[in-house]
């Protein structure tokens, strides 16, 4: 059968099928597009941090510093830079504690870690005629605080000849002034707070608090004193007895160690050792510190001693990290937040005996 056109008429059943067209490939271009833009913010990130590396490399060499074999940076900081002398700084600032960090970022750079890498570098290095210890720190962990102590006492039996000075900044306090005891001259601030000579301990006390939400702590334990300085029940005279006895041990460590830094009497510093704290000027005055100065007088004091006309002042810093970079995009906190937050983080809800000075508590 045809139309009047001559063309062959076909029944809806002999119509051809169209031919399938295959579907519009939206998602695997969108996957496409995806994965460029992420190589091209990697590659730019890489890019980024790679300029960011270089450019402190050269503000490290800009700025007169040079590379030792362990890859870490002595960067000039005054004094005369091809003198054949050096004098080291040291930092010892924040609460003397081991460890902290984020999860995410890995831990900070650790006080205690950093001086006792410095302290041995130094060792290794004859140039070296004396160490400055730049101390702004309101003391730490008894155990940190002694760890830092006896590497100076270890470096300064292997170089005799080697001199030391503390240079006490806003806060040289507790540990802060037990690691500076060592030292051959102390230089203080007029303003700098010291002394706080001493050990605490505290516990937290909350059964009257447990009562109030009924919360019941049970506890079962080995011997009687195993659950010493629970927060859930008063302490009784003799667990009370037993701490006490450890820390006036402590104590009379940290006054014999003043005793032999400062070259004094025990029964003076006893006397001075009452927890207080003290202003520069009023440390000068009772021999807990030798003069009052800033930096300068510090870097005098070191060359003198030392005996030498000239030194190249140099302070080491470790290589630049993604850590440090990732750190440093973070919103830095204030100087006082930190100091609060690591003291919470090291005295938070635990016990512990402490070279520490605290708003809230004195230094024994």
């Amino acid at each position: 059968m045809s139309d009047p056109t001559g063309v062959p008429l076909m029944f809806p059943s002999q119509q051809p099928l169209p031919h399938p067209q295959a579907p519009a490939p939206a998602r695997a271009t969108r996957s496409l597009n995806l994965a460029g833009c992420l190589m091209i913010a990697t590659l730019v990130g890489s890019l980024t941090l790679n300029g960011v590396m270089f450019f402190l490399l050269l503000g490290a060499l800009a700025g007169g510093g040079s590379f030792r074999a362990d890859g870490v940076t002595e960067r000039h900081v005054v004094g005369v830079e091809n003198s054949s002398h050096k004098i080291v700084v040291i930092p010892v600032k924040g609460v003397i504690s081991s460890g902290g960090g984020s999860p995410l970022l890995g831990p900070t750079a650790d006080v205690v870690e950093r001086a006792i890498a410095d302290l041995r570098r130094v060792k290794d290095d004859t140039s070296v005629v004396a160490v400055i210890l730049d101390v702004n720190s309101p003391g730490g962990g008894i155990t940190d605080c002694d760890r830092i102590h006896h590497e100076i006492l270890e470096l300064k039996k292997a170089r005799p000849a080697l001199r030391f000075v503390s240079l006490m900044r806003d806060v040289a306090a507790s540990g802060g002034y037990y690691v500076s005891a060592p030292c051959d001259r102390i230089v203080a601030h007029p303003t700098t707070i010291t002394g706080s000579i001493g050990v605490i301990m505290s516990f937290m006390n909350l059964e009257g608090l447990f009562e109030k939400i009924g919360y019941r702590e049970v506890v079962i334990k080995s011997a009687e004193h195993k659950d010493i300085g629970s927060m859930g029940r008063p302490m009784t005279e003799k667990e009370r007895e037993l701490l006490q006895s450890m820390l006036n041990e402590m104590y009379d460590r940290f006054v014999q160690i003043v005793a032999d830094g400062r070259k004094m009497d025990v029964q003076k510093v006893r006397e001075l050792a009452d927890g207080r704290i003290y202003t520069g000027s009023q440390a000068k005055a009772n021999g807990l510190v030798d003069e009052l100065g800033y930096f300068d007088q510090a870097v005098d004091a070191a060359m003198k001693l030392a005996g030498v006309a000239d030194a190249n002042v140099i302070e080491y810093q470790k290589p630049f990290t993604i850590q440090d970079l990732l750190r440093a995009q973070a919103q830095p906190p204030s100087a006082e937040s930190a100091i609060a937050a690591e003291l919470r983080r090291i005295t938070g809800h635990k016990g512990g005996f402490y070279y520490l000075w605290t708003v809230e508590g004195g230094g024994r």
